[in-house]
C-alpha cells in the first residue's frame, strides 16, 4: 500500500492551490476555509442532485468536474445516472448541462419554469408536462481535456483521450482521441498515430493505480511501453465510490456534502464505516501538522 506523507507547508499548498470549492463532511464542524478537494481526488465518486436522487458518476482525478454541473431539476425521472465522467479529465473554465428537452411535438412546448402559480395549476392535472423529458445521460471518457469555455450539452457523447477546443459547444458524439473545436464541435483532427492509439487503448493509462502510473509514466509518454511489464495487480479495481449531496435548487455549487461510500454491497453512511475510513477522510479539517494520502485507504 503507498502513501504519500504531507507536512505542513504542502498541506497548505495542496489546499491552497487554486481550488475555490469546499467540501463539507456530514456531522462534523469544519473550518470553511479547508478545502479537502485535494485529498479526496484519487478516488471515484458519487454526487447526488437533491430530492430526485439523480446521480453523476465521476471518475479519479476529474473532481473538478463536480462543480461545473449544471443539473436540471425537473427531469422526468429519478435515480437515474445522468452523467457520467472517466478518470484523469481536466477543464478550464467549462460547462456541464445535465439535463432534458421540451416536448416539442406539442403546440404548448413549455413547462411554465417562470410563472410557478402557472405551472402548480397544469402538474396538478398533468405532471409529465411540467418535466423535461430525459433522453439519454452525458458521457466524458478518460483522459479527457475541456479547454476555456467549453459547454458541453446534455446527452453528448465524448471519447477517450479528446481534446475540446476553446469556446467550442458538443452536442453529439466525439470519437476516442479527437480533436474537436467549433460551434457545434467538430473533430478537425485526430491525436497521434494509429498505433500509438492502439496501444494507448490496449494500456489504458488512466485505469492503472498511482503508483504503478508514477511507475510506467516515462514509458507511455514515449509509447516504449511494453504492456507485458504491466500487470493485473497494477490496475486500480477497487469498486468503492465517495457519496457526495448536492443541492441542485441553492446558488451556491461551490460546497459538496460528504455523506458515506457506495460498493457492491451498497451505501455506508461516512459515521457508520470503520474508524480507520473515518479518520482518512476526517484528517484534513484536523490542524495537526501531518496528513497521509493512501491511494486506496480502502484496500487497507
Amino acid at each position: 500500500m503507498s502513501k504519500v506523507a504531507v507536512d505542513t507547508d504542502s498541506k497548505e499548498e495542496l489546499v491552497d492551490s487554486g481550488f475555490q470549492h469546499n467540501v463539507v463532511i456530514k456531522d462534523v464542524e469544519q473550518d470553511p476555509s479547508i478545502k479537502t478537494k485535494c485529498i479526496l481526488e484519487h478516488y471515484r465518486l458519487k454526487i447526488i442532485f437533491g430530492k430526485s436522487q439523480n446521480y453523476a458518476l465521476i471518475g479519479r482525478g476529474s473532481m473538478v468536474f463536480a462543480f461545473i454541473i449544471h443539473h436540471f431539476t425537473n427531469l422526468n425521472v429519478q435515480n437515474t445516472c445522468v452523467l457520467t465522467v472517466g478518470d484523469f479529465c481536466e477543464m478550464a473554465n467549462s460547462k456541464i448541462f445535465v439535463g432534458g428537452n421540451h416536448d416539442n411535438d406539442k403546440p404548448i412546448n413549455i413547462v411554465f419554469g417562470s410563472i410557478a402559480a402557472m405551472r402548480m395549476l397544469v402538474h396538478e392535472s398533468d405532471p409529465a408536462s411540467t418535466q423535461a423529458i430525459f433522453a439519454s445521460p452525458t458521457h466524458i471518457g478518460s483522459n479527457v481535456i475541456l479547454s476555456d469555455n467549453v459547454t458541453v450539452l446534455p446527452g453528448s457523447k465524448i471519447g477517450n483521450g479528446v481534446i475540446i477546443g476553446a469556446n467550442a459547444t458538443v452536442a453529439g458524439h466525439i470519437p476516442d482521441w479527437s480533436i474537436a473545436a467549433g460551434v457545434p464541435a467538430r473533430v478537425i483532427r485526430q491525436r497521434m498515430t494509429e498505433k500509438a492509439r492502439q496501444k494507448l487503448d490496449s494500456i489504458r493509462w488512466w485505469d492503472l493505480k498511482l503508483s504503478a502510473l508514477l511507475r510506467f509514466r516515462k514509458s507511455i509518454d514515449d509509447l516504449s511501453v511494453d504492456e507485458k511489464d504491466i500487470k493485473t495487480d497494477d490496475y486500480y479495481t477497487t469498486d468503492m465510490r465517495l457519496v457526495f449531496n448536492i443541492n441542485p435548487d441553492s446558488k451556491d455549487v461551490s460546497s459538496l456534502e460528504l455523506v458515506g461510500v457506495e460498493g457492491r454491497a451498497g451505501f455506508t453512511p461516512i459515521n457508520e464505516c470503520p474508524e480507520y475510513i473515518r479518520k482518512y477522510f476526517l484528517q484534513i479539517a484536523d490542524p495537526s501538522p501531518q496528513c497521509e494520502v493512501f491511494e486506496d485507504v480502502f484496500a487497507l
